[in-house]
């Protein structure tokens, strides 16, 4: 009898902790979509096996795998199919539902590396982005977790850590310009130089001039591209307004 009155607490202390290892253990279904990275059409029959060589899976006819992830531990894998440039993936800190696009190169390609994205309508939507991205595109590119992991106060702080860039106070808003280069401008009997500051484009959308990238939540964006300078700007965005040759910095924004 006293044994048993004993063994009764630890017993009962024992409960949490397998609920807590059952929580931990919780089993995530995720969706791999896998798409050609020049026509963005679905493949399907593709294969995603283990690192240690293991199949694991096979896409459906929308080129969609539907894997399970047990406990909290990044997947790590390869995906493979006749005709295109085997890929790696790997899946971390995904939310049940989530989607992770992956976008494979024909063997005639040059092979490209894995775009993650969070929603369908992203395949279309940040295409251009996950292109030039992966293309080696001379710019400097800033995916969504790393523009949230910074833990800077304004957004703009995040481009005080590249030497080529100088972020200026224009009264009171934070405006990111050219550490390189400044703009003329023409007085009255005499010139003067002024910051050069970058063309903001957002979704496409070219804002105006002193646009306050402050007021965009962080969150909200999925990726920027970022061109120091005119020679690197894609051909698609040149311009021939007057601050065209300081840089440009395109946002894209989240589906909502």
């Amino acid at each position: 009898m006293l044994r048993a009155l004993w063994m009764a607490p630890i017993a009962a202390w024992g409960v949490p902790v397998l609920l807590a290892a059952q929580v931990t253990a919780e089993t995530k279904v995720v969706r791999v979509r896998v798409f050609d990275v020049r026509t963005l059409a679905a493949i399907p029959g593709v294969e995603l096996y283990q690192r240690s060589g293991e199949p694991l899976a096979r896409a459906d006819s929308t080129g969609t795998i539907r894997m399970r992830i047990t406990g909290s531990a990044p997947f790590s894998g390869q995906l493979q199919r006749v005709g295109y440039v085997p890929s790696s993936i790997h899946i971390s800190g995904r939310e049940p539902g989530d989607s992770v696009v992956v976008l494979l190169a024909p063997v005639s390609a040059q092979a490209l590396g894995t775009v993650e994205v969070r929603t369908n309508l992203a395949v279309t939507r940040f295409s251009d982005f996950d292109r030039r991205r992966l293309s080696g595109s001379p710019g400097i590119f800033l995916t969504d977790s790393q523009i949230v992991k910074g833990g800077h106060i304004r957004l703009t702080d995040l481009f005080r850590r590249f030497p080529s860039i100088k972020i200026i106070d224009s009264a009171g808003t934070f405006l990111v310009t050219s550490a390189r280069a400044q703009k003329p401008v023409m007085k009255p009997g005499s010139s003067d130089l002024a910051p050069c500051v970058f063309q903001v484009v957002v979704d496409n959308v070219q804002m105006p001039w002193g646009f306050d990238m402050d007021l965009l939540i962080r969150d909200d964006i999925h990726g920027m591209e970022i061109y120091p300078g005119p020679a690197t700007i894609p051909v698609e965005y040149r311009s021939t307004r007057p601050d065209a040759m300081c840089g440009m910095l395109a946002i894209w924004t989240k589906s909502r």
